[in-house]
């Protein structure tokens, strides 16, 4: 229940965290006081018959007391909170920062919908963690000592039934704990696998449809939740049992307690003021550890959680860079890739191994190859998702490892074969390339990409809202968006992964006719799987098995008779 990661994290708000617990303190001293006032005030009104204007002072200090307890139990749970939502404020980002630092090939290894249940439900278990359980475990050792510094000089017997008896509740809640633990962490799985099943789910609809499947995902989807739903009942069990144990643990005591001060006193053996005062105190040097055992089952949840959280946080493989990595990178004459070698997972082929070429400023290079043959790999290297393990990219003679690769990505207009677009306005995903377009550019940018006449038939053209991932417009309208986005940016560099493979034959023929245009103000490399996006390139690289096998334009390479003479010609391979 303790874990090293969230004490580290509540160390970086040790304000709030010591201001929580002082707080506590505070409260168990002025139970202390509150129970010896009580205990005077019966005391000399019963047994020495004093007056109300006798003891009016320790009423008045008693309310002060009763006072005090209150404003320490408002400021208690100010501070917590504070704490809480500090730690999981800087948690949630954190997470996301670390989510962008790792990229999309890296996060994309991780289950969409149990990524974000691990960055909001995930992060949101910690509340009880970091409001309630670690100050109540800190407390929980503080105020029994503090009450034991009391009680011993009065009554030493009272004070060893304390000592002996207190330890009983960790000791029970240990024990329980350990198989709380194994069913919170199933709990916590088995959600993770449910939610992200679900985004599968919903993200895939169209496929299940096309293929019947709906039903077969329905019994998956109740199969797994009723799962869930079991653990959640064990998990419950067991916190209902450990509040049944701690409960009887604390009341038994107290009545040990109790017992054998209420036998002392029918025997004359004890002052009837420190018998109250101990009676009235029992219960409240049980209540720290009855509390702790109270929000034990929170507590459990948040710890199981942060264990996910931080295997996020620990995620993906560091990237070695150079201290001087705000260098900025200007791409004025040439890339090159010296000896360049990257393998995904340990122990397997490399995706692209010994890679040596160059790119020149004004080229229009394509990469063509097999499916698997490592052009997608060598775009990541590129945007700097993903440095090499061996050898170098270079722009203008500065490796992208030392340079400010934020600063670098700004140079590139990049177009994956399948573009995501948000769900806003086509105005708002035009901005995203350049936040402060005027509507002239974005127009302009727009017309170049031939995607002008279906904008202008939407209901309210630039300001049609398009649907997540652009559900409300066809593949080829968001491929064309694409592009004119790339317009917009006005990079040094093109990277473009087939532009075309969603098009009809005319807006394809308008598209190779634009790229050739941008070669003339930019560098252009293109992943070809269509022939008309390679013929007119100054250079292919054909890859095969992550090497560069053949060097050459279309009619070099024709000549050869090669592997890209056999792309070329093969059914289903380049057109």
């Amino acid at each position: 229940m303790f874990n090293k990661d969230l004490f580290q994290e509540a160390r970086k708000n040790a304000f709030f965290l010591v201001a929580t617990i002082a707080m506590g303190v505070g409260i168990g001293v002025t139970v202390v006081i509150q129970s010896r006032l009580i205990s005077q005030i019966i005391s000399r009104v019963f047994l020495e018959e004093n007056t109300v204007e006798q003891v009016q002072p320790l009423v008045f200090y008693l309310i002060a007391a009763v006072v005090f307890r209150a404003v320490f139990l408002l400021l208690q749970d100010l501070t917590a909170g504070r704490l809480s939502s500090q730690i999981m404020h800087n948690l949630r980002n954190r997470l996301f920062s670390r989510v962008l630092e790792l990229g999309p090939v890296q996060i994309g290894q991780e289950r969409t919908g149990e990524l974000s249940n691990v960055i909001f439900q995930g992060v949101e278990k910690l509340d009880v963690y970091f409001r309630e359980y670690l100050p109540r475990l800190a407390l929980a050792g503080i105020i029994p000592l503090l009450v034991l510094i009391f009680v011993f000089p009065i009554d030493w017997l009272t004070g060893i039934i304390f000592l002996f008896t207190a330890p009983l509740i960790p000791l029970f809640m240990i024990l329980i704990g350990q198989q709380a633990e194994i069913e919170t962490k199933r709990q916590w799985n088995v959600l993770g696998k449910l939610n992200g099943y679900f985004f599968d789910v919903i993200r895939g609809l169209e496929t299940i449809k096309n293929f019947s499947q709906s039903s077969a995902r329905i019994k998956d989807i109740r199969e797994k939740s009723e799962q869930y739903a079991i653990l959640t009942l064990r998990v419950l069990r067991i916190a209902f049992l450990s509040a049944l144990v701690l409960e009887m643990l604390a009341t038994i005591s107290t009545a040990v307690v109790a017992v054998q001060i209420g036998l002392r006193l029918l025997y004359g053996k004890m002052a009837l003021v420190d018998g109250l005062f101990l009676l009235i105190l029992a219960p409240e040097f049980y209540l720290p550890l009855r509390q702790l055992g109270a929000s034990f089952h929170a507590g459990r949840e948040g710890v199981a959680a942060a264990e996910r959280i931080y295997q996020v946080l620990g995620s993906g493989k560091p990237q070695k860079v150079s201290p001087g990595r705000q260098k900025t990178i200007h791409f004025s004459n040439l890339i090159e890739f010296r000896n360049v070698s990257f393998q995904y997972k340990e122990k397997e082929r490399p995706s692209v191994a010994e890679l040596n070429f160059n790119i020149a400023r004004g080229d229009h290079a394509a990469l063509v190859g097999r499916s698997g043959g490592g052009k997608s790999t060598i775009a990541a290297l590129l945007l700097g998702f993903i440095l090499p393990h061996n050898g170098e990219v270079l722009v203008d003679g500065q490796p992208l490892t030392t340079g400010n690769v934020q600063a670098w990505r700004r140079q590139i207009a990049y177009i994956p074969q399948f573009p995501y677009l948000f769900n806003g306005t086509i105005e708002d995903n035009m901005r995203i390339a350049k936040e402060n377009a005027s509507d002239a550019e974005i127009v302009q940018a727009v017309q170049y990409a031939n995607a002008e006449e279906f904008i202008l038939r939407l209901p309210e053209k630039y300001n049609t809202i398009i649907g997540e991932d652009g559900a409300k417009i066809s593949r080829g309208q968001a491929q064309r968006l694409a592009i004119a986005r790339a317009f917009l940016r006005d990079a040094a560099l093109w990277i473009v992964d087939e532009p075309t493979a969603s098009l009809d034959p005319q807006n394809e023929h308008r598209i190779s006719e634009i790229l050739q245009q941008v070669r003339y103000r930019c560098t252009v490399l293109v992943i070809a799987h269509r022939l008309s996006t390679v013929v007119n390139a100054d250079t292919i690289l054909v890859l095969d098995h992550g090497r560069i096998v053949e060097t050459g334009t279309h009619k070099q390479l024709i000549q050869k008779s090669g592997l890209y003479m056999e792309l070329v010609g093969s059914v289903g391979g380049y057109q």
